[in-house]
């Protein structure tokens, strides 16, 4: 009985990730950007068993760690050339976008991180509410991914555009360190 209920559950799940299925609810949902990270990534196995996460951002995220949409980029490391696939997800959609060649040397994120909402907490209390009440207009973009070398960390880096001089923060995943400011 009880792997009936495991196998029900799990083809509810795959069902909620089908291909580009219609809003149900106001586009003013939000959500963090690991609230549908399971469901991204299942929907992404669906295109390729053989993805692995390289980065999650949004463009516009509030201070409470939400987002409207968040985009997910997984790269098919067993591939010669690197194959990129694109993927969002909403409060009520998951749906792929497009793929590319990846021309780089990123790093998948393979150590643990924390939720944009924590990583936004941070930011603000390193510079980012300052910046904000001394810019009333800014907009927050986010953006989580792992880097290469010389010492690996999956970091958050959280950009507020506003005023004359953009902030920028990069934000240890794991720990929550500021790693670096640019102003």
């Amino acid at each position: 009985m009880k792997n009936i209920i495991i196998i029900l559950i799990f083809s509810l799940f795959l069902y909620a990730c089908k291909d580009n299925s219609t809003k149900s609810s106001p586009s003013s949902q939000v959500i963090t950007a690991n609230q549908r990270n399971s469901a991204v990534t299942a929907y992404a196995n669906s295109y390729n068993a053989g993805l692995s996460l390289l980065n999650i951002s949004t463009k516009s995220i509030g201070t409470d760690g939400k987002a409207s949409q968040w985009s997910y980029c997984y790269v098919d490391t067993s591939l010669g050339g690197h194959p990129i696939y694109y993927f969002h997800a909403t409060a009520n959609e998951v749906g792929f976008d497009s793929t590319a060649q990846l021309l780089d040397g990123r790093s998948v994120i393979t150590l643990r991180w924390f939720d944009s909402d924590s990583a936004l907490i941070f930011a603000e209390l390193n510079s980012g509410s300052q910046y904000r009440t001394e810019n009333p207009n800014t907009t927050i973009a986010a953006s989580l991914g792992q880097s290469l070398s010389p010492n690996p960390v999956a970091s958050w880096w959280i950009i507020y555009q506003g005023g004359p001089i953009v902030l920028g923060l990069r934000i240890d995943a794991n720990t929550g360190t500021l790693l670096g400011q640019t102003r």
